[in-house]
């Protein structure tokens, strides 16, 4: 009954009511348009095409989307100066490629329909597993206290990094309230 797909022009609608309505309370978060989401998908740079949206259906409504940036054509990173130690063990559970390459797909705007966490973790667990000859790491960004940390259910042991964020606004954010981050991997 869950099928992820690629989205479509005419999904684009859809899309940006689902992404406002799911990030409506934080802080930080710009709302988006059809037209947004199109100028997303139709950015180009050295000939790459690296952005894409991706939904999550059930029963052909859309349940959840993420858009995603494949900048693997157009930049690498390499880890160096490791430890041994580190590099075995990034090795050995396999969060560091061998060649010390990183080849990094960058997920952001990920949302969900209010009942639709399943869903959710249905579309991010495809895309680990269909994009992995396409990149070797796919970065995410969230405030920790929001529902997304439900949907990543990112293991103890997988090395997580903080972030700070420094913010300049007429006035601060609501501390209560989870923050989008516009900024990440």
């Amino acid at each position: 009954e869950l099928e992820v797909r690629e989205a479509r022009h005419p999904d684009l609608e859809a899309i940006a009511q689902g992404m406002n309505h799911f990030y409506r309370e934080h802080n930080l978060w710009s709302p988006v348009s059809p037209a947004v989401l199109g100028d997303f998908l139709n950015v180009e740079v050295a000939g790459v095409h690296p952005n894409r949206l991706y939904v999550v259906t059930r029963d052909g409504q859309i349940a959840g989307g993420l858009s995603l940036s494949d900048r693997t054509r157009l930049v690498r990173m390499r880890v160096a100066n490791l430890s041994a130690i580190a590099r075995l063990l990034g090795s050995a559970l396999g969060i560091l490629p061998r060649n010390g390459v990183l080849c990094a797909l960058t997920v952001r705007r990920v949302w969900f329909a209010d009942g639709e966490l399943d869903s959710a973790r249905y579309l991010w667990q495809r895309l680990r597993y269909t994009l992995c000859e396409q990149g070797n790491c796919m970065g995410i960004a969230y405030d920790p206290r929001d529902r997304l940390a439900d949907v990543y259910q990112v293991p103890f042991w997988l090395p997580m990094f903080g972030a700070r964020y420094v913010v300049r606004a007429s006035r601060g954010p609501d501390p209560e309230r989870p923050i989008y981050c516009h900024a990440g991997p």
